[in-house]
């Protein structure tokens, strides 16, 4: 493998770990967007009947 081919394997590595990060941070934040909407039904379901 010459120093071209080794650099754009390197890069695409690069890509490839930015992507999964990316991935890693949105999946994270859809989880905590569905547990914030889990807790506001809760506690609105919670209000509904005590109210």
């Amino acid at each position: 493998m010459n120093t071209r081919e080794y650099a754009e394997a390197e890069e695409a590595a690069d890509q490839r770990a930015r992507n999964r990060k990316r991935a890693w941070i949105a999946a994270k934040r859809g989880a905590a967007q569905i547990i914030k909407e889990a807790l506001a039904v809760a506690a609105q379901e919670k209000e509904t009947r005590h109210g």
